[in-house]
């Protein structure tokens, strides 16, 4: 990850506020904690309740400074990057949009109801997809 990049658990995030050397990075959660990282060999910390990070490897390949982060968190944790929980919340409010529609008594047809369902099921198959329901 670069730095200013977020990773959303659940609701919460942690961003990477810099990366500062090999193995090597500082993060912060959303209530403005910092944590720095000092090497693959450092102790894990505890940077939101349960969510335990750590370092990896620097990829090489990769232009500019990248920390590699490792996340211990119970499995029930939705982990996702800033961009797919991004999407994740896009979609879940069309979800919540289209069913209001369909419950809208005497404007849409059942026609178009029965279409709103279908689009609200493809929705729903998309939100399992981004999350470990997929």
């Amino acid at each position: 990850m670069k730095a200013g990049e977020k990773i959303f658990i659940d609701d919460d995030w942690i961003r990477v506020v810099k990366v500062t050397g090999p193995h090597n990075f500082v993060l912060e959660n959303e209530d403005g904690s910092g944590y720095t990282i000092n090497g693959v060999d450092d102790q894990p910390q505890e940077v939101l309740p349960e969510v335990f990070v750590s370092a990896g490897k620097i990829r090489s390949e990769a232009p500019g400074r990248i920390a590699r982060i490792f996340i211990e968190a119970p499995r029930e944790m939705q982990i996702l990057r800033q961009g797919p929980y991004e999407t994740l919340c896009f979609l879940e409010s069309a979800v919540a949009v289209i069913e209001a529609l369909v419950n809208i008594d005497g404007v849409p047809t059942t026609e178009q109801k029965e279409e709103a369902l279908d689009v609200v099921s493809e929705l729903r198959h998309e939100i399992r997809n981004l999350t470990r329901g997929g």
